[in-house]
């Protein structure tokens, strides 16, 4: 590929670029370049950047801790749960309400085995 662009360029009679290292490097920042602009608004940016500013992290935690309060719950009481705080924005899909009979909550109830769950407002 190296060799094919430098005949259609004619690097080397024209003197730009000396060695296949240069050109290497050029395709290597063009590359870097089409990444950074294109890549902010996918998935894999969100998951990254969701990562280094440690959301994933602390959203992982506080699901944990309402994971623990649900499985120890009594299971015949109305469990009223606070909102998750921090909700980055790839991993967080929604959340329980005050309603009880929303399909959301009643499917932590059946998924933990629990009367009624509710988010305290």
């Amino acid at each position: 590929f190296i060799k094919y662009f430098e005949n259609i360029v004619h690097i080397k009679k024209i003197g730009i670029i000396k060695n296949k290292l240069h050109v290497k490097n050029i395709l290597f920042l063009l590359l870097i370049f089409y990444l950074i602009f294109t890549i902010k608004h996918t998935s894999t940016y969100k998951a990254i950047s969701s990562t280094i500013d440690k959301t994933a992290y602390y959203y992982s935690l506080e699901k944990y801790k309402r994971h623990n309060i649900l499985s120890n719950a009594n299971k015949n009481a109305i469990i009223e749960l606070e909102p998750i705080s921090i909700k980055p924005n790839l991993l967080e899909y929604g959340d329980i309400t005050n309603n009880t009979n929303s399909w959301i909550n009643k499917s932590f109830c059946d998924y933990y085995n629990i009367y009624k769950v509710k988010l305290i407002e």
